[in-house]
């Protein structure tokens, strides 16, 4: 049987802080890596997030993983978001699969190559 991917990498429930995060942050994070494209990332306006997700005011728990596992940006004039170390939990054939991104790239020139964001854990 050949390797069965996750969305959500099993790497986090052994991360110290992520087990430290509150429950909304926790559930934000999870709930990001099921509605995330390929690249990790997704729109992160109030709005679409209090629809998308289970959380009616998901901006505290936002603000929680901004920085350690997400990176807030703006393209077009709309928020979104980045999931940091996205990249590491991909395996290669999904890489090779997932076309082009669905949404804005991150600003900062190398969001995907940067030790930083890519990294082992």
């Amino acid at each position: 049987m050949g390797a069965i991917w996750s969305p959500i990498p099993t790497r986090l429930m052994d991360d110290d802080d992520y087990l430290e995060l509150d429950e909304a942050a926790a559930l934000l994070l999870l709930q990001l890596y099921i509605l995330c494209d390929g690249y990790g990332l997704a729109p992160a306006g109030p709005r679409w997030l209090a629809r998308r997700t289970s959380l009616k005011e998901p901006e505290a728990a936002m603000k929680a993983l901004d920085g350690s596992f997400v990176k807030l940006y703006q393209a077009e004039g709309k928020k979104y978001v980045f999931i940091r170390k996205y990249e590491y939990d991909l395996n290669a054939q999904i890489k090779r699969k997932r076309g082009k991104p669905k949404y804005p790239a991150p600003p900062w020139p190398g969001a995907w190559d940067s030790d930083e964001d890519k990294g082992s854990p």
